[in-house]
């Protein structure tokens, strides 16, 4: 969800987030500190994330894509 954006209208991120609604999922206190959106070359959107002193990377794309990262 947090590598999903509803301004770019990609319809899987939209999808993603309309189920993380409608399963209370709640992003507070998690901050996007950047987002790549959906590249078709590259099959993924990626978000770099922090809670605190946590860094995460959230990864979204095609399967073979996302497990070779």
């Amino acid at each position: 969800m947090l590598a999903s954006d509803a301004p770019s209208q990609d319809p899987i991120g939209l999808a993603i987030l309309a189920a993380a609604g409608t399963h209370d999922i709640d992003p507070a206190g998690w901050k996007r500190l950047q987002l790549v959106p959906f590249e078709p070359a590259s099959k993924l959107s990626e978000a770099i994330l922090s809670q605190g002193a946590e860094r995460w990377r959230a990864i979204k794309g095609a399967t073979q894509a996302v497990a070779s990262r």
